[in-house]
């Protein structure tokens, strides 16, 4: 019982003891740049998807930016040619690279294609790809890396299927070749959101549907096995429009959904959150909103088997559009929420859990940046501290609501085998990806010992060697000091430190680094105080 009580004390002090990195940045350019979806990368760092205006090949292409764990910007890309791209969906790959899919008008068989990227750790292009048919709409809005090593993404296809549009799921392997493609949808309009491969190997999408009851838009929900053939599918809402953006799968087997319905709640667009056991019945739903309007679009179920919710409320001061955050228990019971903007509309489109427990959400402001919209990435703590401008939301009066969902069960035309599309190469246009303009900033550990650390490297972009100032306020004369670097995958390098005359002062050796972006850890006494972004360039 004593080593137990030891060993959670341990991890309580070391959870504590270890910085937490909370954080506002805002990314762009003077023209409309928008974030569709940000993660946190295995380096600690993270990285967000979407399109710019302000730079790049054409009217719009798709913008890919890099941070560091500080959110500083390590690199940007954009990807596109002469007409509009977009980027939706972006996931890590197993080797560090990265998987992208979106939209091109530039590539393709013609009109708007389904638009994949692949690139290494650093952005550039290791092969594209255009789905869809001749002068029609496709487009890509989610893509995952599956256990094989390959790829499935969902989207719309207006190209293929029963109807005027349908969901489109397309199996491809690590090169990029197409191993599968499915639509499911009937007559009318049906369009997918997400996929998630689940734990059987199979597949779960969630979209809208317009197709199985006229004058209605439902959530659409569709498992398939691992080839992508039909296991059941169902459609939650009632009789006004309601909208799935996300699932994923839970730690029981079953799934939770959130979407936006006007149904239910209020009545003017509220968030709507739905769990479902294994077999897609319903086993609870709840609606968030105030009076004004409310949006779902992502979800994930925290350590805790709780859930988080990211999208959008204007149910704050002034009836903008802010970016919000809502926390539930395992039963949808909501436990706080949280808005996020200034004084113009913000969105916020996705939202993940980081590795030391705090979250991250991605989107747009109108409010901060370079003008017109820039992207928006928030990291919170794990105490649900950002230490910035943000408001708490009201839940006894703006998420009260509880809604009982209609779900019926689909059964129109099974999932059709179709046609994919073409491999294109286009080229990677580099650009300078703007500012990352801080909000505000926060370590945790700043608050613990009341005091704020600063950390000098000059020069910076280095070459061979540095100097490094540490900031007086926290280490004495007796400390002890260790300073490592390391790459854009987390893997420590070499570098030899000495201390200066000084006592905060230390030179650094990094002759034996390669050109590129580093970050500087500087460790007191065993407790790392400060990260910093460095650059070599000889």
């Amino acid at each position: 019982m004593i080593k137990q009580f030891l060993s959670i004390l341990f991890c309580i002090i070391v959870g504590y003891a270890y910085p937490q990195t909370a954080f506002q940045k805002v990314f762009g350019g003077g023209n409309a740049d928008i974030c569709n979806d940000a993660i946190q990368t295995s380096d600690g760092g993270f990285v967000m998807v979407g399109q710019t205006n302000s730079f790049g090949a054409g009217a719009g292409d798709v913008y890919v930016v890099k941070c560091d764990s500080t959110g500083s910007i390590l690199w940007t890309k954009t990807y596109g040619g002469s007409q509009d791209e977009s980027g939706a969906s972006i996931q890590q790959t197993n080797d560090h690279g990265f998987i992208i899919t979106g939209y091109t008008f530039s590539f393709g068989n013609g009109g708007e294609d389904v638009y994949l990227i692949r690139t290494d750790s650093v952005g550039d292009t290791l092969w594209t790809a255009a789905f869809g048919g001749p002068n029609h709409y496709d487009e890509g809005t989610c893509i995952q890396q599956t256990n094989d090593g390959g790829f499935i993404f969902t989207g719309t296809t207006y190209s293929f299927g029963q109807g005027i549009s349908d969901v489109y799921l397309v199996k491809m392997d690590f090169a990029g070749n197409i191993t599968w493609v499915k639509t499911f949808g009937d007559t009318l309009l049906d369009e997918g959101n997400y996929v998630q491969q689940t734990s059987d190997g199979g597949y779960i999408i969630i979209g809208n549907t317009s197709s199985f009851r006229p004058y209605n838009t439902d959530i659409y929900l569709i498992k398939t096995d691992g080839l992508g053939n039909l296991q059941w599918s169902y459609a939650y809402g009632g009789n006004n429009i309601d909208y799935g953006y996300c699932v994923k799968q839970t730690s029981d087997g079953g799934f939770i959904l959130v979407g936006t319905t006007y149904s239910f709640g209020y009545g003017n667009g509220d968030i709507y959150l739905i769990k479902t056991d294994a077999n897609g019945l319903v086993t609870w739903s709840r609606t968030y909103g105030g009076t004004n309007f409310d949006d779902g679009k992502s979800v994930i179920q925290t350590s805790d088997g709780g859930y988080l919710i990211g999208g959008t409320t204007s149910n704050y001061i002034g009836g903008n559009e802010y970016v919000c955050s809502v926390k539930t228990d395992g039963y949808g019971n909501a436990l706080w929420a949280k808005s996020y903007g200034g004084n113009q509309s913000s969105n916020g489109n996705s939202i993940s859990q980081t590795n030391e427990g705090g979250y991250l959400i991605g989107g747009n402001t109108n409010s901060y940046g370079s003008g017109n919209s820039d992207l928006f990435l928030i990291k919170i703590d794990p105490w649900n501290n950002d230490l910035c401008s943000n408001g708490n939301l009201n839940l006894g009066n703006t998420f009260p609501s509880t809604a009982l969902t209609f779900c019926f069960t689909i059964s129109g035309p099974p999932a059709q085998q179709m046609p994919g599309g073409a491999k294109v190469h286009a080229a990677t246009i580099v650009g300078n990806g703007g500012e990352d303009n801080s909000i505000c900033y926060h370590v945790g550990i700043d608050e613990l010992n009341g005091n704020k650390i600063k950390v000098l490297i000059y020069p910076n972009p280095g070459n061979n060697n540095a100097t490094i100032n540490i900031s007086n306020t926290l280490i004495n004369s007796s400390s002890s000091i260790l300073i490592q670097m390391f790459d854009v995958y987390g893997r420590e390098c070499p570098i030899e430190f000495s201390k200066d005359k000084s006592n905060f002062s230390y030179n650094l050796n990094v002759s034996e680094l390669p050109n590129g972006p580093y970050i500087c850890k500087v460790t007191e006494s065993g407790i790392i105080i400060a990260e910093t972004k460095v650059i070599i360039q000889k």
